[in-house]
């Protein structure tokens, strides 16, 4: 196959770091090929190293042909007549590459003018015409709206629009479905496979989610401390790795997206005396108002959700963004409370009840957050962070000692008590995250997506930790995850959450061997699987 993209030597230095080490590859004409690894294995710096996109400071060198031209050569205007038209890029946050104070139209007409000259009317249809190719319902009236009055899918899915307008050669998509929902994610990756299924574009697929480059490209690279450790035809490279780090990233990947069948059933918990109570709690909040004169109105978040966790139970919330999970997580620990129902917690009205008359709640019931940088000080030591939650709720005893136990209890050394949380990774930083949560001695953990962020392996570092953790101190717990893969890792039964309501309740093992409701259905087969099975976008 003739080489489309020639990668050679190329090494990326920042200082006295190498963040790309010697790094060679080819991709063919119409060849779709992986890139995974995990974060800070040196993926996107390498895409952005061959867009000519590296950041300041760094040094680039080697040879990056692109047909017969050395990219590495080329001056900034002459990469620009290359970028968007030759070989365009799919970035992993749409939020921040797009530009927030134009309409996504004009920025995929900006495009066709650039590098087609074409007449601005004439690239505001063209412009349309894309947005109607990604299937975003009423194009037309989409096109005049701006970012942030978009999705998260429908962004991305603007992102491609952009990427495909001009008809490239080659789209580099870094990481696009990594924050999205399983069924979007589907339907991104069921529009990139049909948009480069003709032939003539070709694919450079870069992730840490292995089951979708299974689905998605013939060929794979994996990188490790940016180099090539292997590569070769993806079932191959899956299926009998050569390399050890390949083989702890294929063993990371969950049970359910291994492969198509359900794995057995779990034990049902010890016991069924319940320790959380949940009784048609409906959560509603006020919509802005477009003019003064317009009735407000409000959306119901969670509507008439009924559920009960029994004591040494890990029940799983599943569903898609907007489908009410963390606003129920919210209440069921008192950091919101519902317009109508009643929830309680080991006998505790929860409730109705005042931030002051909740403290006995908060030394029960913890929680863990989805973003662990957004919910720990960046001001304060790891062990003052650990620590708060003792001198909060007037807890004696020696909270040094407690700090101590629960550093080690989740694997961190000990003077890690002396350190921001800023000096830590995104794994480390949630493991920070679970200790402060357990340091009053709760009986429920809630844990709202708290592996969505990290990579596979880190992933089943925290979940394994969040199994241990739970065995050791007696936890009952509710997970909250738009992935079901996940889910079934680490629960025992499962309540399925669509548009603020529960449509399916059962077992882990019923839920996903027999789902009852279509949108249950739809959840399980949007699933990637290592096996390279596609995931259904419908």
């Amino acid at each position: 196959m003739t080489a489309l993209l020639s990668v050679e030597d190329l090494t990326v230095r920042a200082g006295r770091s190498v963040l790309v080490d010697g790094v060679s590859f080819r991709i063919g004409r119409g060849e779709r090929v992986g890139l995974i690894g995990e974060s800070g294995s040196g993926k996107t710096m390498t895409a952005l190293a061959v867009m000519g996109l590296a950041p300041e400071g760094v040094r680039v060198s080697g040879r990056v042909l692109f047909g017969d031209t050395d990219l590495l050569s080329l001056s900034e205007p002459e990469l620009c007549t290359v970028r968007g038209d030759g070989i365009s890029m799919v970035f992993q946050e749409p939020m921040t590459a797009l530009n927030p104070l134009m309409r996504v139209g004009d920025q995929i007409a900006e495009a066709l003018t650039i590098h087609r000259g074409m007449p601005g009317p004439e690239a505001r249809e063209r412009a349309v015409e894309a947005l109607e190719r990604v299937g975003i319902p009423e194009a037309d009236r989409r096109a005049r709206a701006y970012p942030h009055e978009l999705s998260g899918g429908q962004r991305q899915r603007v992102m491609i629009a952009m990427a495909i307008a001009c008809g490239p050669d080659l789209v580099i998509a870094d990481e696009p479905t990594t924050a999205l929902d399983v069924t979007v994610q589907a339907q991104v990756l069921a529009l990139l496979d049909d948009l480069v299924g003709t032939g003539e574009t070709a694919l450079w697929l870069i992730t840490h989610d292995l089951p979708v480059v299974a689905g998605m490209c013939r060929r794979v690279l994996v990188m490790c401390d940016g180099r090539i450790v292997e590569e070769g035809e993806t079932s191959q490279v899956f299926s009998a790795p050569t390399d050890g780090y390949t083989a702890s990233l294929v063993a990371s990947v969950p049970a359910l997206s291994r492969s198509s069948e359900v794995p057995p059933p779990k034990p049902p918990p010890p016991t069924d005396e319940v320790l959380v109570s949940v009784s048609e709690v409906t959560r509603t909040f006020p919509l802005p108002r477009r003019r003064l004169t317009e009735p407000r109105r409000r959306v119901t978040a969670v509507d008439g959700v009924s559920f009960t966790v029994a004591v040494g139970e890990s029940f799983g919330v599943v569903g898609e963004s907007g489908s009410g999970k963390t606003t129920l997580a919210r209440m069921i620990v008192g950091l919101d409370h519902p317009d109508s129902g009643g929830i309680e917690v080991a006998g505790i009205p929860v409730a109705g009840r005042r931030d002051r008359e909740l403290a006995a709640l908060r030394r029960i019931a913890q929680m863990v957050f989805q973003d662990p940088m957004g919910s720990l000080d960046p001001r304060m030591k790891v062990g003052d962070i650990v620590a708060e939650p003792l001198r909060a709720l007037r807890i004696a005893g020696d909270h040094r000692a407690r700090v101590r136990e629960l550093l080690e209890a989740v694997a961190l050394p000990v003077d890690a008590a002396d350190r921001y949380a800023h000096e830590f990774s995104g794994g480390q930083r949630q493991r920070i995250a679970i200790a402060r949560a357990l340091a009053p001695r709760p009986r429920l953990l809630v844990a709202d997506e708290p592996v969505s962020a990290l990579d596979m392996t880190v992933q089943t570092q925290v979940l394994e930790l969040l199994a241990d953790l739970k065995e050791r101190f007696e936890l009952t717990m509710i997970f909250i995850s738009h992935d079901l893969s996940v889910v079934y890792e680490v629960c025992d039964r499962v309540a399925v959450m669509k548009d603020g309501r529960i449509v399916e309740v059962g077992s882990v093992a019923d839920v996903y061997a027999r789902p009852s409701h279509p949108y249950t259905a739809g959840l399980i087969g949007a699933i990637p699987r290592l096996d390279g099975t596609l995931p259904r976008a419908g």
